[in-house]
């Protein structure tokens, strides 16, 4: 491996899940020449991804972090890519929120900018007596699907024959051979940067493995409805849980991510996790549901309990202390860097987190103190060494 880093890239980034992606595609964009180094590991979290971008979250309706800007850069990006590789994968649509517990009314006015077609109804969300013990449904808008594994595939192949780019499928031993190699500072000379875009395998990984990281295991599934319960195809549907729209009469349902049992799981090549089954999960879901009613809709909650299931798919999702992003320079190796911890929230942060840390890798622009991982150098032994500073990059010819 230690040919890669002789000077014929800019920047080496490992990991082609979305965050690996994105940073690809903006550091190709300003010019750099970039391979990409990639194991297909079967946990990757992008894999599975359900893609959902939604400007709200949880049963208190609160805000996402500087969503509109995430937003309109993210729908910029991936309506560039799908004319780049001629496909569609970036769905904007509605939502449908059902909530089963009364807001105040500073709660309603906070998601009131995203709130669509309320009318007079959205006194009904602060009055305890109008629920019963019934859901109310709210739309909003500003919400998209992004199929994920579509993208990446596209994207790969877009990679693989990009001029500037070079893509290199290895295996986890080539994978773990070049961490040793970088670990016994054979490769750590030179302006080649490397970017960690690994996932949950950073965990292991001896660069970055002292972050403060909160992985969690979970599953998607995906099925059809036997009967038709009436829910709208327009729509993605939050109750608790996610329903979202798939194919012409898939639907896909998740998430039960939970925390892992302890990070010693990671460290084997197949987590060694016991979680709850999904499908077991979804109904319970579907009887409470069915037993609580939904109010100003006309679904056929009777039906949402009969299904056949099509497929479960499971991932490892890597989360940060903070449930931000992370991206930045190792605190002792200048170009060793990372970029992951995007978790939930991916499919919205990444085009525009990518473009702030390509800025940032080619011309030495400052990091936003909220996503960079100079946040979290107290956590690493040694912490008092003096961190080397960021300079700009000195292209390959």
């Amino acid at each position: 491996m230690k040919e890669l880093f002789s000077g014929q890239f800019d920047v080496v980034v490992v990991g082609q899940g979305v965050a690996g992606t994105m940073l690809a595609f903006h550091l190709n964009k300003m010019g750099a020449k970039v391979l990409i180094i990639d194991s297909d590991h079967e946990k990757s979290s992008s894999m599975v991804s359900a893609g959902l971008i939604d400007p709200l979250f949880g049963s208190r309706l609160r805000s996402v972090f500087e969503f509109d800007q995430a937003f309109s850069y993210a729908s910029q990006v991936y309506l560039e890519l799908e004319q780049l590789v001629d496909c569609s994968f970036f769905k904007p649509m509605s939502a449908k929120r059902y909530i089963s517990t009364p807001l105040n009314n500073k709660q309603v006015k906070k998601a009131s900018s995203y709130l669509v077609n309320t009318g007079g109804g959205l006194n009904d969300f602060k009055l305890r007596e109008s629920f019963g013990s019934s859901y109310l449904s709210l739309e909003t808008e500003n919400s998209s699907l992004l199929n994920v594994s579509l993208l990446l595939k596209k994207m790969r192949g877009y990679f693989d024959t990009s001029r500037n780019i070079e893509s290199k499928r290895v295996s986890e031993a080539e994978l773990v051979a070049l961490l040793s190699s970088l670990e016994k500072d054979e490769c750590l000379g030179g302006d080649t940067k490397v970017v960690f875009c690994d996932g949950w395998q950073s965990v292991s990984n001896p660069f970055f493995s002292w972050l403060p990281w909160f992985c969690t295991f979970g599953e998607l599934m995906t099925f059809r409805f036997k009967n038709d319960p009436g829910l709208s195809r327009k729509h993605i549907h939050f109750f608790n849980q996610w329903l979202v729209p798939s194919g012409e009469s898939e639907w896909v349902f998740g998430s039960n991510y939970i925390p892992m049992s302890s990070l010693g799981d990671l460290k084997n090549d197949v987590p060694n996790v016991c979680t709850d089954r999904i499908d077991l999960i979804f109904k319970k879901w579907a009887d409470d549901v069915i037993g609580k009613g939904v109010k100003g809709e006309s679904i056929r909650t009777e039906n949402l309990s009969k299904i056949d299931i099509l497929s479960i798919n499971s991932g490892i999702r890597p989360t940060l202390k903070d449930a931000k992003p992370v991206m930045g320079p190792h605190p002792k190796y200048s170009n060793i860097w990372i970029f992951n911890g995007l978790a939930s929230k991916g499919s919205l942060y990444a085009p525009l987190v990518a473009k702030q840390c390509s800025e940032s890798l080619l011309n030495g622009a400052s990091i936003c103190e909220k996503f960079g991982v100079a946040r979290f150098y107290s956590f690493y032994e040694g912490s008092c060494l003096k961190i080397q500073g960021i300079r700009p990059l000195k292209r390959a010819v």
